[in-house]
């Protein structure tokens, strides 16, 4: 009873096993098959008695020799068609400008940067739905989600790439890991292509992670594609970081002439941002008192031609080759409003003298 067979490259020769001995039996031109590889793998993996003849023990080193050829030969092809995938991945994900126009028809590339936006979309826009990073919370875990933020950092882990994205006060973290769908290639994109400070679209599903470095600490976003809409111009004057810094802390400190050269950076600040927040919600409280007296909201002119209060601290300026200067007070056009017969009226602004020695 024939029951296991070898195939020797070197004499094209086919080894017969029965139960109790092996005998060869030459067979030229045989091809290579997978019941073969299987035979000469089970007479591998057989035992090696005493009692078994010298012809017995050669066939089953032999057996042995080959196998090991095969697993070599295997992962030898393993690799190489690990490495054509990953040519391929890299290929169809090659960083090229990309268009987009309409949510129904995303692109083919999962990163790069966006042309220049134009007004080719519809009239309803793009269709696109942006989730606002302050609404990013554990209900959302699962959910795939478009962000629009600015890229606060971004900071490579092993092979991972970990990136800060920040909405006004808000911050969330998004990581990049290599996988069959993100290549490599994407990552060391955004680790050296991906300026700070620029805004750029993130795709990813939300998970749960605890980021004791975000205001959003319960999730975090595992990237599914990564667009620049707009790329920040590098070096900036100083990094939102180093401003917000406080004083009695050791690190680089922006002094104020800077901050004021660079306004718009200084105002990405959290603690700036609050301030403004905070001067807006004292205003939203005190038009909303006054409306529900009956006040009408109104807006007088700042440049006159003359005095409105009379006294010498007024700013004197020209304004089209003639004199004028800045108003004092909206009295004189609240009275005006009030003989108007609008009764109760209001204006919210800024003071733009010292008055009463008040400092």
């Amino acid at each position: 009873m024939l029951l296991r067979c070898v195939w020797r490259e070197s004499r094209r020769s086919c080894f017969w096993f029965s139960y109790r001995g092996i005998r060869m039996a030459g067979i030229g031109g045989t091809e290579w098959t997978a019941e073969m590889e299987a035979e000469i793998r089970a007479i591998a993996e057989r035992e090696m008695p005493e009692d078994m003849t010298a012809e017995d023990k050669k066939v089953v080193r032999e057996a042995r020799k080959k196998m090991k050829e095969i697993e070599k030969a295997k992962k030898k092809e393993r690799k190489a068609a690990a490495a054509a995938a990953a040519v391929n991945l890299a290929e169809s994900a090659r960083v090229d400008d990309v268009e987009y126009l309409d949510a129904s028809k995303e692109p083919e590339q999962i990163y790069g940067d966006y042309k220049l936006i134009q007004s080719r979309c519809a009239k309803t826009g793009s269709g696109r739905k942006f989730t606002k990073v302050e609404a990013l919370d554990a209900s959302q875990i699962g959910k795939q989600l478009w962000i629009r933020a600015r890229l606060h950092n971004v900071r490579a882990v092993a092979k991972n790439a970990f990136l800060i994205l920040r909405q006004k006060t808000s911050s969330a973290q998004a990581v990049l890991s290599p996988s069959d769908t993100i290549p490599r290639e994407m990552i060391k994109w955004a680790l050296k292509n991906i300026t700070t400070e620029s805004v750029i679209d993130v795709q990813g599903q939300i998970v749960e992670s605890e980021v004791k470095s975000c205001t959003q600490n319960t999730i975090e976003i595992a990237v599914q594609r990564l667009y620049v809409v707009s790329k920040a111009a590098q070096p900036l004057p100083f990094l939102p970081d180093d401003a917000a810094r406080p004083v009695h802390e050791e690190g680089v400190h922006v002094d104020r002439k800077t901050r004021l050269d660079a306004r718009i950076v200084d105002l990405r600040v959290q603690a700036h941002q609050a301030i403004f927040r905070i001067q807006s919600g004292v205003c939203q409280l005190f038009r909303e008192f006054l409306y529900g007296h009956g006040f009408t909201e109104i807006h007088s002119p700042k440049l006159i031609a003359g005095a409105s209060e009379g006294g010498a601290n007024v700013f004197h300026l020209e304004y089209f080759k003639n004199p004028a200067c800045l108003a004092q007070s909206p009295q004189l056009y609240k009275q005006m409003a009030i003989c108007g017969d609008m009764e109760r009226v209001f204006e919210v602004k800024e003071n733009h003298f010292l008055r009463f020695g008040v400092w």
